[in-house]
């Protein structure tokens, strides 16, 4: 692992840093959507809920206690599932395949 690891860190670090931009866009614009509930309150807040939400924690929690906010409160977390889970999670492990 550590050999992979070594291998792939480069490439790792530069796309992290190339999605840091986008995640961070959610994170704001899902305190400006959802500034009333605990989970997004404050940015910390909103960090660990949306990163909960990218490994699978807290999915139905978040979706039924944000579906006040109505359409646009839905297509931003489906959008933001759709987004990093599928496509950013696979090309981190395509880089990690691809080191190994």
């Amino acid at each position: 692992m550590s050999a992979t690891l070594a291998k792939s860190w480069s490439n790792l670090l530069v796309f992290l840093l190339g999605v840091m931009p986008f995640f961070l866009g959610f994170v704001f614009l899902g305190q400006t959507i959802f500034w009333k509930y605990n989970k997004f309150e404050d940015t910390s807040s909103s960090v660990i809920t949306l990163f909960s939400l990218l490994n699978g924690d807290i999915v139905n929690d978040t979706f039924l206690e944000t579906w006040a906010e109505g359409l646009p409160g839905q297509i931003y977390l489906i959008l933001f599932m759709i987004l990093f889970y599928t496509a950013v999670q696979n090309v981190f492990v395509t880089i990690i395949m691809e080191g190994y």
